[in-house]
């Protein structure tokens, strides 16, 4: 839902010394780099979709990796997602260049810190994750967001980066994942399927601090072919496919079902480096209901 992540995922280290954002940070003693951070979007009618994940790679990573997520509204659902999923939906585009879902309720852990801002909901465990939901109460509620972080572990967000995001209904998904193996040095997080009701789908690319370099890749499942032009993000529409049902594709057709439509795809690279800074756009790609 670091919902993952910019937008996918705000990573951070499930130390005292974390920060929250959708990149790893760089601390004193290891250097963190994030690569590649991969969506897959649709809407089902009701409810708004979103699955992400993000590669990192550090000299040595800590026994659990954290990140946080930003969502318009409380999500009602979430799953773990198996890995195959994104290869398959790069696989459709090679030409141009299994649980149900967990509903928000859980065992209540670090629900403390809370005020007239914020509520923070039960947690949940979904497959490797642990997912905090915090409701903001109040458009005023970024300093006890930021008092429950850091009571918990993750440093605070600077204020410029949480105004867009910080409207009342809004959710910030705080979310740990245990590592397979501790000290590894080449991450690549498990896709986390996150439902919400929405009107449209908003990619949380610019929730990010200056300086955190990463590409993007963001999948938009949809009823009609997507033609949107979405360069002035700084991302390239690759194409779109036609989608049906074909037994041929388990991973996607789990989670799309045998509705007809098209997967389009944007891709994104070097996103905050010197010419493309994401501080110099005004929003977030944003998907709406119309269009999916």
């Amino acid at each position: 839902m670091k919902l993952f992540i910019n937008l996918l995922l705000l990573i951070v280290f499930a130390t005292s010394n974390s920060i929250a954002c959708l990149h790893y940070p760089t601390s004193n003693k290891i250097k963190i780099t994030e690569g590649l951070q991969e969506f897959f979007v649709f809407h089902d009618g009701e409810n708004a979709h979103m699955i992400l994940r993000t590669h990192v790679r550090s000299s040595q990573f800590p026994k659990e990796i954290a990140w946080v997520l930003p969502f318009p509204t409380l999500p009602a659902a979430y799953k773990e997602v198996d890995g195959p999923l994104f290869q398959e939906l790069s696989q459709q585009f090679v030409s141009f260049e299994s649980n149900s879902m967990q509903k928000g309720r859980g065992v209540t852990l670090g629900t403390d810190g809370g005020g007239a801002g914020i509520k923070v909901h039960d947690q949940v465990q979904v497959g490797g994750f642990q997912i905090q939901p915090i409701e903001i109460l109040k458009d005023t509620g970024g300093d006890e967001l930021n008092t429950w972080l850091q009571k918990n572990r993750f440093n605070p967000m600077p204020v410029d980066k949480q105004k867009r995001y910080l409207k009342k209904g809004a959710a910030f998904l705080a979310i740990r994942m245990k590592m397979n193996k501790p000290g590894e040095t080449d991450v690549l997080s498990r896709p986390l399927h996150v439902m919400y009701p929405a009107t449209s789908i908003a990619v949380p690319m610019l929730f990010t601090h200056e300086g955190r370099t990463f590409d993007i890749d963001i999948y938009v499942f949809s009823a009609k072919e997507m033609k949107t032009d979405l360069s002035k993000l700084y991302l390239n529409r690759v194409g779109s496919v036609p989608y049906s049902r074909e037994r041929a594709r388990p991973m996607i057709e789990n989670i799309v079902g045998d509705r007809k439509g098209w997967i389009t795809k944007y891709s994104g690279k070097e996103l905050n480096s010197e010419n493309r800074k994401l501080s110099q756009l005004k929003q977030d790609p944003v998907f709406s209901k119309a269009d999916l």
